[in-house]
């Protein structure tokens, strides 16, 4: 879909779309962390949370970290938001929450 049509879609329907891609890339990120063999065994979904579903590392956890900031810290403080984050909070996050997260940061 090339851009003029994206902008003449409705604003739910651009943010959904923006939504899609950052999953797609975030699922991307995730396979390269814990490999293809443990993405297609697990299987990637917004509902799967980092610690218990994907069963992440800390170091894992890290690298994933760097990849979003790398990717969209030109949008947001990624690290910055989640040091302001409880404990529990993270161990529960999953990967549509910062996909939403994400969307939300980099606009329409």
């Amino acid at each position: 879909m090339d851009n003029l049509m994206v902008k003449d879609l409705p604003k739910a329907k651009r943010r959904a779309l923006k939504r899609q891609e950052v999953f797609y890339e975030l699922r991307e990120m995730l396979t390269e962390i814990i490999g293809i063999d443990a993405a297609e065994i697990v299987g990637i979904h917004e509902h799967s949370t980092f610690l218990r579903d994907l069963e992440m590392s800390s170091i894992q956890i890290v690298e994933l970290v760097e990849m979003v900031q790398e990717r969209y810290g030109e949008h947001f403080d990624f690290i910055g938001w989640l040091t302001k984050r409880p404990i529990l909070h993270l161990i529960r996050m999953n990967v549509g929450e910062v996909a939403a997260l994400i969307e939300g940061k980099i606009g329409n």
